[in-house]
């Protein structure tokens, strides 16, 4: 007797020897036999089956889904990455792609974008499902202004363009350098978020009015620039004009 879970459009049991169905049941002398059932949106089930003499037998059966087909589509993207339980099954816009029924994981995953990462429940039976994945940015927006203008922007230490400058850089914690000839340099750290703007006050230079260029006889000595320790000579300071500064240069001996 076959238990065919679930119950088939049409079922059939064959060998060498002809099998003779009695109500439920067949009965058989001993050999192989193939056991074939079909049913729509299922996989046709082909199973050897060896039967000896002995009492009467149940087996039971379980007959396996036909894959679903998936659609996939990521606005505004293309060519976004698709991974279905972590495997690379292909890139948007996709169609058609066979997944066996049942829960998976799908990630969607474009640069410069926030990967999307959700389940999906695959129906299977050969039908179509189709995903639309509006992917969100994975930047904000930076706006970095400077007195006086035109300074050179360093983003974690990358030269990236002058002040005024608008940037997109991606979510996180930069470092942001301003550069200009004759001017101090002038540092700040900025927390960016995804899609958000960020809008830095005025970066304010200091113009650097001279420079101190010390050498000694020997050279190598100790040099201390208002009660700091500054180096040995050769040196050469920055210094701001119109304040009063205190050098010490000294050597043992």
């Amino acid at each position: 007797k076959f238990a065919i879970s679930p119950t088939p459009d049409a079922s059939s049991i064959s060998g060498l020897l002809p099998a003779i169905k009695i109500g439920e049941r067949y009965l058989v002398l001993p050999g192989t036999y193939w056991v074939r059932a079909n049913k729509a949106g299922y996989r046709e089930l082909a199973s050897a089956l060896d039967v000896d003499f002995g009492p009467e037998v149940t087996v039971t059966y379980q007959m396996q889904k036909l894959p679903g087909l998936l659609d996939v589509v990521s606005p505004p993207v293309d060519g976004a990455e698709v991974r279905i339980d972590g495997k690379v099954v292909g890139r948007t816009p996709m169609a058609s792609l066979e997944v066996e029924s049942g829960t998976h994981e799908l990630q969607v995953i474009a640069e410069r974008y926030l990967a999307h990462k959700q389940p999906v429940e695959i129906e299977g039976m050969g039908q179509r499902q189709s995903l639309q994945i509006d992917l969100l940015p994975g930047w904000g927006s930076l706006l970095i202004s400077s007195e006086p203008q035109d300074a050179d922007v360093r983003l974690d230490g990358e030269v990236v363009g002058k002040t005024p400058l608008q940037l997109e850089p991606m979510a996180g914690e930069y470092r942001i350098e301003l550069r200009k000839d004759g001017w101090k340099k002038i540092f700040a750290k900025v927390q960016v978020e995804a899609g958000k703007p960020v809008d830095l006050p005025v970066l304010r230079l200091v113009k650097v009015d001279g420079v101190l260029h010390l050498t000694s006889n020997p050279s190598g000595a100790q040099v201390t620039f208002d009660d700091q320790y500054v180096g040995p000579t050769p040196i050469s300071l920055e210094l701001v004009t119109g304040a009063e500064h205190r050098l010490t240069v000294a050597e043992p001996g």
